[in-house]
């Protein structure tokens, strides 16, 4: 979406020299979130996201100065006046996605170091073992024997 909004900008604003320098620095860090999410670097996708917020905040800022001309019936809504409400509009979005994803991701980092436990206590291992009642040393088992028993006892 990002590269085809840049790329009908470059066309569309030939003239306008800060303005398609944002689009290709968007676009820039566009494909470069893309990389930092492949690559797994967080740091680098909220460098992209805080850009994007920049972004966003040059956009609205030129469609303020183009909603005081409509107002002020200095100027007409053209072409380019709607691809820069489109423009503010696909960043917003990209800045939303953005979150979700990360949001997402650290769900799933979250659930895989749920997953991945330290094992239980032998107290806990010793007691779901059966044994007597009155145990003594000699009958208690060990700790790899009583993790044995309790994969028996979920198995069986």
């Amino acid at each position: 979406m990002n590269i085809a909004l840049c790329s009908s900008l470059l066309i569309i604003y030939d003239n306008n020299q800060p303005l398609l320098i944002i689009a290709l620095i968007n676009l820039a860090f566009t494909i470069l979130a893309g990389i930092a999410f492949a690559v797994h670097i967080p740091q680098l996708v909220t460098i992209c996201v805080i850009y994007k917020i920049l972004c966003a905040t040059y956009l609205s800022f030129l469609i303020c100065k183009l909603i005081d001309g409509l107002v002020m019936e200095q100027c007409y809504v053209t072409l380019e006046n709607i691809w820069l409400i489109v423009a503010l509009i696909c960043t917003t979005i990209e800045i939303s996605l953005f979150r979700l994803l990360m949001n997402f991701k650290v769900d799933v980092e979250n659930e895989e170091e749920e997953r991945i436990q330290s094992p239980p206590k032998y107290s806990t291992c010793a007691l779901t073992s059966p044994l007597p009642i009155i145990a003594t040393n000699s009958q208690l088992p060990t700790y790899n024997e009583a993790l044995k028993m309790i994969e028996e006892q979920k198995d069986g």
